[in-house]
């Protein structure tokens, strides 16, 4: 095992991974004190070595590795990687390509919804690894024996079950292609401040009011991103829905509130509240948010349909040995109820497994039906 804390030393390091096929990477990083997630370390593993990078260390710049993740001829191999192209795309405005992601072949493969990765190697390798490390504070220095060992198990362990899920995929390659260009989809890691205000619980859904709690919300977000803490740090939610139902147009009226901390009102945020506030009452109608549930209330008639889909999912993707949840969702299923074709389900892969079934039953095309052996799916 290297660890590497130099720019030297990480050059070196990526010069002899010219010609890898492919390498596992994996990260340890602390999010609960800052908005943007503390990259703490890194551990790659190559067909010839294992290592640790220390990107906290001052003589260390992390480029000539940035490269490497953005090699196109270097397969990136990470497990739940969401996170970790997190992090990437923040620091590198990109994010690493070409990419597999284990939890995601294991799910196509029938592994289970989002398994672990403790499990997985398990699984794969009859191997149990130690969970004791599991809450350590990465950013401490220096780093103990037992901590070094539990984080490069994570990459060490990673290839060998790359090498295995790899020789199952088979045709089943092209799924986890589907979903491998959804996961480096650059959309997705872009935080949009004014879509902050979709995260919050709200009970009030009246057009105005929604368009205040956007405005406060984008500013609380901003203020978040540019000190670089927690949102709540800012203010807490429940401080967002309250000034969005106060609408306060001075100082003096930021004293009607209960959920905001004490002293705000001669706080450095006052200015930016009321702006907001200001530009949510400027904002035209037509600009107004629309609260868009992701449940939908259906009838009797979709309900019963809803629970046949429930039934003949179950049994397709245990035929198909693949993660129901990868499928499609209980929400997929009800919008699918409800009249609409804007559900993953019904193209690619999904419409195969899944989909043509789904709709079919929903036409009267087909009916189920048990025997002894299972579901059967009756022609019309």
């Amino acid at each position: 095992m290297k660890y590497i804390n130099t720019t030297d030393e990480l050059k070196e390091f990526c010069k002899n991974l010219k010609g890898e096929e492919y390498i596992a990477v994996d990260t340890e990083f602390l999010r609960e004190s800052t908005y943007y997630a503390k990259l703490c370390l890194i551990q790659v593993a190559s067909s010839k070595e294992a290592v640790l990078i220390d990107p906290l260390s001052e003589d260390l710049d992390m480029k000539p590795f940035f490269k490497v993740l953005l090699n196109k001829k270097i397969l990136k191999v990470f497990h739940a990687a969401r996170q970790d192209l997190e992090i990437f795309y923040q620091l590198m405005g990109k994010l690493p390509t070409p990419l597999f992601d284990t939890q995601i072949a294991a799910m196509v493969m029938g592994y289970g919804d989002a398994i672990g990765f403790s499990s997985l190697v398990s699984s794969f390798l009859d191997k149990k690894i130690s969970k004791t490390n599991r809450f350590t504070d990465w950013s401490r220095r220096p780093l103990t024996s037992d901590q070094e060992e539990y984080a490069l198990n994570d990459v060490v362990y990673l290839r060998p079950i790359y090498d295995q899920l790899k020789e199952k995929l088979g045709e089943r390659s092209d799924w986890l292609n589907e979903e491998n260009e959804k996961m480096l989809n650059e959309d997705e890691y872009k935080n949009d401040p004014y879509e902050a205000w979709k995260r919050l619980k709200i009970k009030n859904k009246e057009p105005r009011f929604l368009a205040h709690v956007m405005e406060v919300a984008a500013w609380r977000e901003e203020m978040a991103k540019q000190k670089n803490v927690p949102r709540g740090r800012v203010i807490r939610d429940d401080a967002v829905i309250e000034l969005a139902s106060i609408q306060p147009k001075s100082k003096k009226d930021l004293g009607r509130g209960r959920a905001l901390p004490r002293g705000f009102a001669e706080s450095d945020y006052v200015d930016g509240v009321l702006e907001a506030i200001a530009r949510a009452d400027k904002l035209s109608p037509k600009k107004y948010p629309v609260y868009n549930s992701k449940r939908v209330k259906l009838n009797d008639k979709s309900e019963a349909l809803l629970d046949l889909l429930k039934v003949l999912i179950k049994n397709k993707c245990r035929y198909y040995k693949v993660a129901q949840k990868l499928v499609a969702t209980t929400e997929d299923l009800e919008l699918f109820c409800s009249g609409s074709s804007k559900v993953a389900f019904l193209k690619g892969w999904r419409f195969d497994v899944f989909g043509k079934d789904a709709s079919d039953l929903r036409d009267g095309k087909i009916a189920l039906a048990y025997d002894d052996k299972g579901l059967l799916i009756l022609e019309e």
